[in-house]
């Protein structure tokens, strides 16, 4: 269970971060516009490269994560007509032997 809860726990903080990045980034872009230099604008350049892979990765892992609840939903919300098949073809192939 600790497991679980601690994937939870990290997905939220991976928003409340990301909210507060975007919160600083749009609150000094302006300035570093108009004030950066050609090294700090080439090094910004190089990071955002950087955060966009990461953005990419996180994507392909968040599509992963909803295919695999979308999964589990649809499993579950089969799973009792199946136990009740299940138990059905039990109950039919004892019929049948003669049990």
């Amino acid at each position: 269970m600790a497991n679980r809860q601690n994937f939870l726990d990290n997905l939220k903080n991976l928003g409340m971060v990301m909210s507060v990045a975007l919160e600083h980034t749009r609150d000094n872009l302006d300035q570093f516009r108009t004030n950066g230099t050609l090294d700090q604008v080439r090094q910004a350049e190089w990071l955002v490269t950087k955060i966009l892979t990461l953005a990419a990765q996180l994507e392909k892992e968040f599509d992963v994560l909803e295919t695999s609840i979308d999964k589990a939903e649809f499993i579950r919300s089969y799973a009792p007509i199946n136990q009740v098949s299940a138990g059905f073809l039990g109950s039919a192939s004892s019929l049948c032997s003669g049990q």
